[in-house]
Formats: structure tokens, sequence, C-alpha cells
């Protein structure tokens, strides 16, 4: 689970998504490629369910229960009215907090399910629960934040390219 923001450097302009934290289910002492990980117990369940005419629902959860001093946790819950995932592509940069100088190049194509938007007036959410705390995520989610949408993402290939 990685934690970013967008960013740009001032001095080349060069712009991408900064990561400044995350967790890994990897084995202690594993930062991640970053160098800003910290170690996890990371569970993700995702199933789709058809019924009569139909009509198709979608159930996913998520933990992320971080291990040693830090005691950050973080669960989702969430079900919807599935509907055809639309497939998008993308290549982005994603650049180091610890080390600015280092990125990876991400080309992804993945299909996406809005199951909420407020923009665009979609909500197919029968039920949402989101939760988070401990040193790291408690400060980042205070219960202040207003959530905008929700993305379910049912298919995903990346490939990683270094410069």
């Amino acid at each position: 689970m990685a934690l970013f923001v967008p960013a740009r450097n001032a001095a080349t302009g060069a712009a991408g998504l900064m990561v400044f934290g995350g967790f890994s289910a990897k084995p202690e002492g594993s930062l991640g490629a970053y160098g800003v990980y910290a170690r996890a117990d990371i569970r993700m369940e995702r199933a789709v369910h058809t019924g009569p005419g139909d009509a198709r629902r979608g159930e996913e959860r998520w933990t992320v229960a971080g291990q040693g001093d830090g005691g950050d946790r973080l669960e989702v819950r969430l079900r919807y009215a599935a509907a055809t995932p639309t497939r998008a592509t993308a290549e982005a940069r994603a650049y180091s907090a610890q080390n600015p100088d280092y990125y990876r190049i991400y080309r992804v194509e993945q299909g996406n399910d809005f199951v909420r938007s407020g923009p665009a007036g979609v909500d197919r959410v029968e039920e949402f629960s989101f939760a988070a705390s401990g040193p790291r995520l408690g400060v980042l989610f205070d219960g202040s934040q207003r959530l905008v949408a929700i993305l379910s993402v049912p298919s995903y290939a990346r490939r990683v390219f270094l410069p």
C-alpha cells in the first residue's frame, strides 16, 4: 500500500507522484523500492456475485495492520452494485520522497468501475466504511476529509520501468 501526493520538482519541472510512505508485507527490513515503507500484514478480499436477472454485486475488504511500534491500521469495507468496468490505460512516474532523484515509470492497463462519484452523479454504493488509525495514518485521516469518489479496479496489469 503506497501513500503518495502529486508533486513537481521546482528545479527540473518534472512532475509525478511522490511516494512518501506506505506499507509492505515483505520481510522485516524491506523499505520497498522507494525506501519509505513499513512492515505490515495486508489482506485484500474481493468478490463479485451474480444474482437473479444478472444483477451483480461487488464486495471488497481491505485491511492493513502495521507491525512493530507503529500500530497503524487501515480498514475498508465496500459493497456495491457492480457495472461493466471501463478500460483505461495510463503512464505515470512515481518518485521517492526519501531520494527524489529515484523514480519508476508505470505503464498500466486497468478496468475501472466508478461506484461513487459526486461530480459524475454516480452512487451505486450499498455499504461503505473506512477507518484509519495510528501514528502515520491517524495524522493523515483525522476525520476532516471529504470522500469524493470510490473506484473499484477489478482488473489491473502494470509494467514497471526504470529510467
